[in-house]
């Protein structure tokens, strides 16, 4: 296939496949944008001189097939060696289950990816189910073997309960995939899964655990977000050679940045399978190369989400109201629902019609959103 035919194509897959729905819940620190001035880490220069291998996209092997699934999908037995993670109560609660057989939903013809990982994601994006199976293979007879699985909901947070079993970060497999038809449409409004060779044992929110085998100072801990310098512009990506598709990802890569979720032979960004993706040489092993580590730095490696509400001044003018609120701590924007309109500020005051009679408000960042103040307006 010529590469200007690739595009169309593509579109038109993904239109027959249904997809377009972006997962986890808006406010998952993996669909929140980073939004201006956020906290650098005071390490991040010494993190990224650290960096060694050659950065880039692989979605040949080491990585997750995509099959989406509906409610009409026969259910296969599955049996597994290790444990699967069963979460349920709006993804509060955890119950892992030993040595198990259960009926999952898996499309005839299905396969894991290549690699000793042999991982593979099933999801319907109507109900928000996803299952995922770690060193899954079929059997002659149609049932599934795998060691690991798990059982969560796309309308969930894309942060499990502590204890959750999957890949090294304990976050779902579908979590910051690269997806075609996220190419297709020109952007990608969410953070971008990474792995890197040498992640320490420590992890960060949204991590729920590591997997790294040994702590030294620049070994980044799993959850870590890294940001692509949001200066940089159309003449930095000329410079480098990049390709349209490498601009989308770059693009994210300033909005939404990068976290860590995983080990790897490399750094590397986790885009779907090409075994369901059907990439055809458009994301290769050399994709986003040309990228340096020197153009990207590390957020606050404490930063958490706020954890005060505004306090909120009323002043009634002949326009109308005047709000305002002192800043929150750790906040680099807030919230206001005006009835029901919903917008976003960088600071205070606002004027307010003297229509609207109610006001809630809260401090956010990339991290989560913090507690809601609730106004009734004069």
């Amino acid at each position: 296939m010529t590469r200007h035919l690739w595009p169309l194509v593509l579109a038109l897959l993904c239109t027959a496949a249904g997809a377009g729905e972006r997962p986890y819940h808006a406010d998952s620190p993996w669909n929140l944008p980073i939004g201006n001035a956020p906290k650098i880490d005071p390490n991040s220069a010494f993190y990224l001189e650290q960096m060694s291998g050659v950065f880039g996209i692989d979605p040949n092997q080491y990585t997750m097939p995509v099959y989406q699934i509906d409610a009409e999908q026969p259910m296969k037995p599955v049996v597994l060696s290790g444990v699967f993670s069963e979460v349920s109560n709006d993804g509060r609660d955890l119950k892992l289950i030993k040595r198990t057989t259960l009926w999952a939903p898996i499309p005839d013809g299905a396969r894991a990816a290549k690699g000793s990982d042999s991982q593979i994601v099933l999801w319907d994006p109507v109900t928000g189910d996803e299952w995922g199976f770690w060193q899954a293979r079929p059997l002659p007879d149609g049932s599934w073997m795998a060691v690991n699985g798990y059982r969560y909901n796309t309308r969930w947070s894309g942060i499990p309960p502590t204890g959750f079993i999957s890949r090294g970060a304990g976050v779902p497999y579908l979590i910051g995939l690269v997806r075609p038809w996220e190419i297709a449409q020109g952007h990608i409004d969410h953070a971008i899964a990474l792995g890197i060779n040498y992640p320490n044992p420590m992890h960060v929110r949204p991590a729920t655990k590591s997997d790294g085998k040994a702590f030294e100072p620049h070994y980044l801990p799993m959850g870590a977000r890294l940001q692509l310098d949001p200066d940089l512009t159309d003449a930095d990506f000329d410079r480098w050679k990049l390709t349209p598709t490498e601009r989308i990802v770059a693009r994210a890569l300033q909005r939404y940045g990068m976290i860590l979720i995983d080990g790897s032979g490399h750094p590397k960004l986790y885009a779907e399978y090409e075994g369901t993706a059907h990439w055809n040489g458009e994301l290769h092993n050399k994709t986003l190369r040309r990228i340096p580590y020197e153009a990207f730095r590390v957020l606050d490696l404490r930063q958490q989400p706020p954890t005060v509400a505004p306090q909120v001044h009323v002043e009634v003018t002949t326009a109308g109201r005047r709000i305002d609120w002192p800043a929150v701590a750790g906040a680099n924007r807030y919230r206001l629902w005006l009835d029901d309109e919903v917008q976003e500020q960088t600071s205070g005051p606002i004027s307010v019609s003297a229509g609207v009679k109610r006001l809630r408000i809260a401090a956010l960042n990339h991290q989560g959103l913090g507690p809601i103040t609730e106004v009734v307006l004069p």
